[in-house]
């Protein structure tokens, strides 16, 4: 019955206004009780848990606000020793501070994957159901596996077509000096990136972006066409095989529009066996990682070489976002991190031996290798 302007400009009840009210409506009886009362049930009358009773306990670590969509955790190998792979053991494959590395990025997945829905059973094991590892067959990644499945109590699966593409030898090319008059032919044909010669990933970025370029002309239009098309095999059959990894994980990679026009925008169904909560790990290579990640986020290799780089033992997250019943689409929320290092008081800068200069290079200034400049 108040009037209507009073109303209007009539402000809520701050907490302790209300406070205030109850305490008066109650009567002094119930506020001389609760002054007088033992600390540890103070509170009772006013419908609290008194303290003596409370819990204490964390709360559950998945609230049940929270949404998680499948991650995928593209890991490359720890500081590799590239001449092990020839003696069989994996232990040799790895060097002193690479094994070092791949013990942090253990303690890491132990952590993060902790935080993971249900990836724990009630008797504190780990669930095979929803952490997955994956490693290549080579043995610097095998090596890097190893501490992670052995703090985690699983097996990693060995995936063949993991493994580092083969055909990235990029081919003789033209590298112009610094002041823009004098150029080198590099051949590095039958040199190994770091010891003298370029991966198709490695190619100075200044080729590469002189064009754009999108994903269905990159092999033959684009300028450094030649660079990328010893790849070409490789990568075509790593688009055959990440389908079918991915199709075991209940995922089906969709082409949009129709006929001529119908194209890949990196979009996957949703199929039956799909497992939002899933967490797969895979353990691989540099040049396999950033290839994937290509392929899975739908860009141009000549975009991605370029731009992106995975040092050893980081870690690469793809989300697989998902906004509605019936597709995901991979979103990358963490590129060649490195924290555990840090974390682990160990260096992230690791000066390779295996960064030489290329004696083919009289006009740059720089070592070989996207590693050397990196480090």
């Amino acid at each position: 019955t108040r009037p209507r302007r009073y109303l209007l400009r009539a402000r809520p009840l701050s907490l302790r206004r209300w406070m205030v009210r109850v305490c008066r409506a109650r009567g002094a009886a119930t506020l001389g009780a609760r002054s007088g009362s033992d600390p540890s049930t103070r509170g009772a009358q006013f419908g609290r848990v008194p303290r003596a009773q409370r819990s204490f306990a964390p709360a559950s670590r998945t609230p049940h606000w929270r949404v998680y969509c499948m991650r995928i955790y593209i890991v490359r190998h720890g500081d590799p020793e590239y001449s092990g792979e020839k003696s069989g053991d994996m232990q040799k494959c790895l060097t002193a501070e690479g094994h070092r590395q791949a013990k942090a990025l253990a303690t890491r997945f132990q952590e993060l994957l902790y935080e993971a829905p249900r990836a724990t059973l009630d008797s504190g094991e780990w669930n095979a159901a929803k952490v997955q590892l994956v490693t290549s067959p080579l043995g610097r990644a095998r090596a890097t596996a190893q501490y992670t499945e052995q703090l985690l109590g699983l097996a990693a699966e060995v995936e063949g077509w993991t493994r580092e593409l083969h055909g990235w030898q990029a081919p003789m090319f033209n590298l112009h000096a610094e002041d823009g008059k004098s150029s080198a032919e590099i051949d590095i044909s039958a040199a190994r990136p770091g010891e003298g010669g370029f991966a198709a990933w490695d190619v100075p970025g200044q080729l590469y972006r002189e064009e754009r370029v999108c994903t269905s002309t990159q092999w033959v239009e684009h300028k450094c066409a030649p660079f990328l098309r010893p790849l070409r095999d490789g990568y075509e059959e790593l688009v055959r095989n990440s389908d079918a990894f991915m199709g075991k994980l209940g995922l089906e990679r969709e082409r949009l529009g129709r006929g001529d026009r119908a194209h890949d925008e990196g979009v996957y169904r949703i199929c039956e066996g799909y497992d939002a909560d899933k967490q797969v790990v895979v353990f691989c290579h540099g040049g396999f990682g950033l290839t994937w990640l290509a392929h899975l986020l739908a860009m141009p290799l000549a975009s991605v070489y370029p731009a992106f780089y995975l040092s050893p033992s980081s870690v690469t997250t793809v989300l697989l976002e998902q906004r509605s019943n019936t597709h995901v689409s991979p979103r990358c929320i963490g590129l060649g991190d490195v924290s555990h290092l840090a974390n682990a008081g160990l260096p992230t800068h690791i000066p390779s031996k295996y960064e030489a200069r290329n004696p083919a290079l009289p006009v740059a200034r720089r070592p070989s290798g996207i590693k050397a400049n990196f480090w």
